[in-house]
């Protein structure tokens, strides 16, 4: 059901016949849109939804709000949560950019066991985690109003976590912990229109 959802978004921006985007000719660059909205298909991996709006604020300086959308149903375990990402860019060049910015992401955990024909829930944990990042990106033309970016950096994570059974437990998945605090490795890739 999410992906379906995921791919209407996608589909509906890369189809959209906004009149701004036909005025975008494919030698420009991204210095002359005013808004671009992303779509970061790596986080597609860990069960979230994330779509990026970079907006102009002056000539070379661009500020790039990020909600998201976590989800994640297993057996025997819920996973949902929200967040906010903001970041400012300067950039330079024709399409490069510094960027640093701070996330927020709050996890609930609902888990279950089976007792007979019973799911009985256990537990419910919830973990807040705050961030700081600082990247170097490039955002390149794809089509004559489509454009990618890719990005590199380093960030850092504070984690609180709280059981309602009073255990720490563990909340890893393939990619990461999702409870983590300390230093981490930021780096992606976007797609999206320029509007």
């Amino acid at each position: 059901m999410k992906n379906r959802i995921l791919y209407s978004i996608f589909a509906f921006l890369l189809l959209s016949n906004v009149s701004g985007m036909a005025q975008i000719r494919l030698t420009e660059t991204v210095h002359d849109g005013k808004t671009l909205v992303m779509m970061t298909p790596q986080y597609l991996m860990i069960n979230q939804l994330r779509l990026e709006i970079d907006r102009k604020i002056s000539n070379k300086q661009w500020i790039t709000l990020a909600p998201h959308y976590v989800q994640d149903f297993q057996q025997y375990q819920t996973h949902s949560g929200f967040g906010l990402v903001a970041t400012y860019k300067f950039l330079y060049g024709k399409s490069s950019y510094f960027g640093a910015g701070a996330q927020f992401t709050n996890h609930t955990f609902d888990n279950y066991a089976k007792d007979g024909e019973l799911d009985l829930w256990l537990y419910q944990t919830k973990i807040t985690q705050y961030g700081l990042n600082a990247t170097v990106g490039h955002y390149f033309r794809l089509a004559s109003h489509l454009f990618g970016d890719i990005y590199g950096g380093i960030g850092y994570r504070f984690s609180n976590t709280t059981s309602s059974d009073g255990i720490m437990h563990s909340f890893d998945n393939p990619f990461f912990s999702i409870n983590y605090s300390g230093p981490m490795i930021v780096v992606g890739i976007r797609v999206g229109v320029m509007l």
